[in-house]
């Protein structure tokens, strides 16, 4: 939802809140403006991107729709990318959770008092 409403901002309000909103998390403009070529080439991929990588999500959002992004392949990059993360991220729990189950078992089994 707030990835949605960056691109909002992005699309309708740039000029007016959007580059305020830079300036309060500390990103010139000048840089997001270097990368107006990446977004305009690559824009599907960079929001997938910053979905599953440490890259500023909401930033991305932001110029994405500033850029001119077009809103399905937005919605589209961001749902996949989420989804990508979310089902890693999934993964990792089950896996990790198998082992820790397993340990806590045999924790139990071991730490148990022979019956007298």
């Amino acid at each position: 939802l707030g990835g949605l409403a960056a691109f909002v901002v992005g699309v309708t309000a740039f000029d007016s809140i959007g580059v305020h909103v830079l300036d309060w998390v500390g990103v010139s403009r000048a840089s997001v403006e270097a990368r107006r070529a990446l977004f305009v080439d690559h824009g599907w991929w960079v929001v997938a991107l910053s979905s599953v990588t440490p890259m500023p999500g909401k930033i991305v959002c932001l110029a994405a729709g500033a850029f001119g992004v077009p809103p399905i392949l937005f919605v589209t990059a961001l749902l996949v990318g989420r989804g990508v993360r979310f089902l890693v991220v999934a993964a990792g729990c089950a896996i990790v959770g198998r082992r820790l189950a397993r340990t806590a078992a045999l924790e139990e089994a071991l730490t148990e008092e022979p019956a007298r």
